[in-house]
């Protein structure tokens, strides 16, 4: 397999909360393509992105672990954008102001890569992962094979997607933005820094960013 292995690995070093016990082995594969071998060799294996939203408990954990840290493929195709599962959505937010799209401002200093985000679709600013999304490739973890998903099969909901029933794992994901002048995206972009900034910890301590519902209605 096209991967590192790394043995008896302090998982504390991919969380944000800086916090978790060892793990026998960790797989961190280099393509998508190895990541599904991976996928189909291991018995149930614990599979962390950004590490945020996570807690590891100090016993540790008895299954295998993939990372998904190499994976941060991106391909701009006009107003599209297609991305590999381990891309941080700081990162995609940045690229999509260099191609003047708009709609990933809200990622911009998010802690979560792609696989997370959509995985609880992640939100802020009225905007949501959902309202770009347009299919994925995943791994179908009963079928053993790589498969695509369109959004109507998704069951977006707040905070909530089908990856959440456990049977899918994203490998990547295609999404449709909006073209915008980039001052404007720039603009939204720095106003959501500065919202984050004056109500959210900063990332340079060990936290996970904001990790609490909303009341119905608000």
């Amino acid at each position: 397999m096209g991967c590192e292995i790394k043995k008896d690995f302090d998982l504390s070093r991919l969380t944000t909360f800086r916090i978790g016990g060892k793990c026998e082995s960790l797989y961190i594969p280099d393509t998508v393509e190895d990541f599904v071998r991976i996928l189909q060799e291991l018995e149930s294996p614990l599979v962390i992105a950004g590490g945020s939203n996570l807690l590891v408990s100090s016993l540790g954990v008895n299954q295998p672990v993939i990372s998904t840290s190499k994976l941060r493929g991106l391909v701009i195709n006009e107003d599209k954008i297609t991305a590999e599962c381990g891309v941080f959505g700081g990162m995609l937010a940045k690229v999509a102001l260099e191609n003047c799209l708009s709609g990933f401002e809200f990622l911009i200093a998010f802690p979560g890569t792609v696989g997370g985000n959509l995985y609880m679709n992640a939100s802020a600013h009225g905007q949501f992962m959902s309202d770009y999304f347009v299919s994925a490739l995943v791994f179908d973890n009963q079928l053993k094979k790589v498969i695509k998903i369109e959004k109507a099969e998704m069951d977006f909901a707040y905070k909530k997607s089908i990856l959440q029933t456990g049977r899918y794992i994203l490998l990547s994901a295609e999404f449709m933005l909006q073209k915008a002048a980039k001052e404007k995206i720039q603009e939204r972009m720095n106003h959501n820094l500065t919202s984050r900034k004056q109500s959210q910890p900063s990332m340079s301590y060990p936290n996970a960013g904001c990790v609490f519902k909303n009341p119905e209605n608000n």
